[in-house]
């Protein structure tokens, strides 16, 4: 490879001499430190070349070299097969064989409610698929399906009538309130906790509610990224709980944890210097940790009462406690002069409301400035004066014109059912850690968007899909493949 930098002035330089080159599969192809490649096996990887800052990415390619039969990638059952299976025939690799029902039944419910069915449904859903004249033919793809269309029909509706019925379980909405909970981080906290179990069962039972009443995605995530107020009331403040805990929100792991839970990116090193992997700088950190500066815990035992997020800083908390207890003391024998409580009263009014009105930043801690808070991708938004901050970042995170927000949690939930990401880490999405399957990423933030961030839309649609009903049994040119969900 050759490396070009063009510079801002117009000039064209080779700088493939000092470029940092690495292999996205260091297994699947091999880089030297002057840029050449080498193909280790067959697959797909990028290569990055790294320079000032800069890094630029390029894939390759290495089919198979076995034979093929078209008739393997005909079969399309919903939008989330054709990128598959055309990725599949480009590298020639070849699908393994559907799944028996048993296999089926199993899989689909440990995947969606957590839990094996029971005997009873097991001798019903496995009694409907009795004399269906399941193919025999073991060493083809195809094998595993009814040998005629009427009775593959009949298969493909029998499974998808589980889907439905499983997505409307019950044991559907505790399952994935715990799985929600563990990306939200609803556990105690690891020192001076305040939440007690208490708290954890509170913000699970909420979460469970919001999927019970089908909220979206995009509604949940809201509600915990703008919640307020007690948590006897507000059981979603357990977030900001457990990652603020008991700093300043700008120097807590807020900061990391939303970028990662909502976004599925890191950006956690650009605290201390920027990103090596990326363009985010560490102005870029506290841009982002600006819109977090007015977040402020009253934070108490929980026998003594519930913590409250308030929006405000240390400073303005303190101002407030100190003007209720001033106002307490009025009306009240022995407190001195009620003239003197007034003035302090006034006093410390004006003082909030000075703090209230101080421009909303975050200080960058090694060049000391004061930077105003700004989305990821460096674009300019506005704040409502006297308003939270939080609330743009949540119209900029949802916001549909990108597909970080999207593709975070489908690249989540393929994970889950499929056993490998789009993306690995799935909290790495970066432009230079693309998705091993381009177009599939596409289909499924799409189908995401289009549907309003529906939970169970997605899921469904990935667990109707035929790549998901291929079994685990392995073909020569599978056997050692993890990244295309061939089987």
């Amino acid at each position: 490879m050759r490396v070009w930098a063009v510079y801002s002035d117009g000039q064209r330089r080779d700088v493939t001499w000092l470029v940092r080159f690495d292999s996205q599969d260091a297994g699947a192809l091999d880089v030297s430190a002057d840029g050449v490649a080498r193909a280790i096996r067959p697959g797909e990887t990028v290569l990055r070349a790294a320079f000032q800052g800069q890094v630029a990415i390029v894939a390759f390619t290495v089919p198979q070299a076995a034979e093929t039969q078209p008739e393997w990638y005909a079969a399309r059952w919903n939008a989330v097969d054709g990128p598959v299976f055309d990725k599949l025939q480009a590298l020639r690799i070849e699908p393994s064989p559907l799944c028996d029902d048993a296999t089926f039944l199993r899989r689909v419910s440990l995947d969606l409610i957590g839990r094996l069915p029971t005997p009873d449904e097991s001798r019903a859903f496995l009694g409907e698929s009795a004399g269906a004249g399941v193919s025999t033919a073991t060493g083809s793809p195809t094998a595993g399906a009814p040998s005629d269309p009427a009775a593959l029909e009949a298969m493909q509706q029998r499974r998808r009538q589980l889907v439905d019925q499983l997505l409307e379980r019950s044991e559907w909405s505790d399952y994935w309130a715990l799985q929600l909970g563990d990306l939200l981080q609803n556990r105690k906290e690891r020192d001076h906790d305040v939440r007690g179990m208490k708290g954890v069962r509170s913000f699970h039972a909420w979460l469970r509610t919001q999927l019970t009443e089908r909220r979206s995605w995009r509604d949940i995530s809201r509600r915990v990224l703008t919640a307020r107020g007690p948590t006897d009331q507000h059981p979603e403040v357990g977030y900001f709980v457990v990652t603020v805990g008991e700093q300043e929100a700008v120097q807590s792991e807020v900061i990391d944890s939303v970028a990662q839970a909502f976004l599925g990116t890191r950006i956690g090193c650009a605290r201390c210097h920027n990103h090596p992997l990326e363009r985010y700088t560490q102005d870029d950190y506290y841009h982002f940790a600006a819109f977090f500066s007015r977040v402020a815990l009253r934070r108490q035992a929980p026998e003594t009462g519930p913590t409250t997020l308030i929006i405000g800083t240390r400073h303005t908390a303190k101002l407030e406690r100190q003007v209720a207890e001033e106002t307490a003391k009025l009306g009240k024998p022995n407190t001195g002069d009620p003239a003197a409580v007034e003035k302090r009263i006034a006093e410390l009014r004006k003082q909030l409301e000075s703090a209230l009105a101080a421009p909303v930043t975050a200080g960058q801690p090694r060049t000391g400035a004061q930077l105003v808070p700004r989305p990821l991708d460096r674009s300019p938004i506005a704040l409502p004066a006297g308003g939270d901050p939080r609330e743009a970042l949540v119209d900029w995170i949802v916001d549909p014109r990108h597909d970080l927000f999207a593709g975070s949690m489908v690249n989540r939930l393929w994970k889950h059912f499929l056993g490998v990401g789009l993306v690995e880490p799935v909290d790495d999405l970066r432009a230079t850690n693309p998705p091993s399957n381009a177009a599939l990423w596409n289909t499924l933030c799409r189908e995401f968007v289009a549907r309003e961030y529906d939970l169970r839309h997605v899921m469904r649609l990935i667990d109707t899909s035929r790549v998901y009903q291929v079994t685990i049994a392995a073909r020569p040119s599978n056997a050692v493949e993890t990244r295309f969900s061939a089987g």
